[in-house]
């Protein structure tokens, strides 16, 4: 008798899982939107459908995806997520987020730090998320689809990568690494500006709003400041990821010869000391591929203008940096890593931008032409 009551006893003890809850009692979060503005958090949380995540061969059958956007104020971030429960139906579970969204306003307040310490601070939180700064209406953007009725984690805000292997302008970020960059002291955290594109796609001759990476945002002692997309030509590179980007071959007077396809970059970027003068050198070679060919033009023309090309690229973002003060292209981090005295000297230990017009002194650009299609050179 003994021996049956021990047994029903571990049985009892060991059969249950106290705290599970049926797949269908949770809300899944998938993405979270972030704002500030006089003194208050807004947070803004998107979610899906099982029916819009999970795709059959048949596709989404026609029918546009369900979004459901909540949203919560409060004088604390917490606060803020604590005003959103009030208001949900179901358990909320954020362990599946795989975008964050933070606002121009909340950027430029400086209080970012704040806010990334709760959300890494809560058990839930993943350091594999993509992150991004927006200057439009986070609701707005968290509410968009996208093309032939997928479902919406096929968009940019969620899977940047394919979009950026056919024209790498932005480098995505993942939390982990904008973490790391945003608690050094060489100010060189980055964020791409994710907008709304309303445009340039149609459905059935209707306007279609889809995402879109438009500039970017760049640190400044714990501050963020924008850059326009125009202004930022040259900073895919002197990106060590730069797999596809197309440089267009115009000479002084307007005539266009053709286009190249430039990529996988060999970068050295080196400081160069004089006394307490710091100036920068950078060498960059591209293996590039000729797949628009309009006139002709013998390869080392082309390869002499290619070059040209670039090299103007990158003096024009980096000046753009330089006026909006920020270090578009890392090069304070370049000296830390060097030269930490010297960094700390002129820098004051990370608090003071020494970084002028004439900081980039000299720019190498190395081009090599090693593809020209299916068809062979005219030249």
């Amino acid at each position: 008798m003994v021996h049956v009551f021990l047994a029903a006893m571990l049985i009892i003890m060991t059969a249950g899982c106290w705290s599970s809850t049926e797949i269908q009692s949770n809300s899944y979060a998938k993405a979270l939107g972030l704002d500030y503005s006089n003194g208050i958090y807004t947070v803004y949380v998107q979610m899906l459908e099982f029916s819009t995540v999970a795709k059959g061969e048949g596709g989404a059958g026609g029918k546009v995806p369900n979004i459901w956007l909540g949203h919560g104020s409060g004088k604390t971030l917490d606060m803020a997520i604590n005003e959103l429960y009030r208001t949900s139906q179901m358990h909320i579970t954020w362990g599946h987020i795989t975008s964050i969204v933070f606002s121009e306003r909340l950027l430029e307040s400086g209080n970012l730090h704040k806010v990334l310490d709760m959300v890494s601070r809560y058990p839930e939180s993943r350091y594999t998320t993509w992150v991004y700064g927006t200057r439009d209406s986070i609701e707005e953007l968290l509410s968009t689809n996208t093309i032939f009725n997928e479902s919406p984690l096929s968009s940019i805000l969620h899977a940047p990568l394919p979009s950026y292997n056919d024209e790498s302008l932005y480098p995505p970020v993942l939390a982990l690494r904008f973490i790391a960059e945003l608690n050094g002291k060489q100010n060189r955290a980055y964020l791409p500006n994710v907008v709304i594109n309303k445009k340039d796609w149609t459905v059935n001759e209707r306007e279609q709003s889809l995402h879109r990476i438009d500039g970017a945002f760049f640190e400044r002692e714990g501050k963020f400041k924008y850059i326009a997309h125009k202004k930022l030509i040259g900073f895919p590179f002197l990106q060590q990821k730069l797999r596809r980007l197309q440089v267009l071959l115009e000479d002084d007077q307007g005539v266009i010869y053709g286009s190249v396809s430039v990529g996988y970059p060999n970068l050295k970027i080196t400081p160069v000391l004089n006394g307490t003068d710091v100036t920068f050198k950078v060498k960059a070679k591209y293996k590039a591929a000729l797949y628009e060919y309009i006139e002709p033009m013998s390869y080392e023309d082309m390869v002499r203008l290619c070059e040209k090309e670039i090299q103007q690229y990158i003096k024009t973002t980096y000046e753009a940096g330089i006026q909006t003060g920020v270090d578009v292209f890392g090069l304070e981090d370049k000296l830390y890593r060097k030269y930490p005295k010297v960094w700390k000297e002129v820098s004051n230990n990370g608090t003071a931008m020494f970084l002028d017009k004439h900081s980039l002194a000299k720019i190498e650009v190395d081009i090599s032409i090693a593809y020209n299609g299916k068809y062979k050179r005219r030249v």
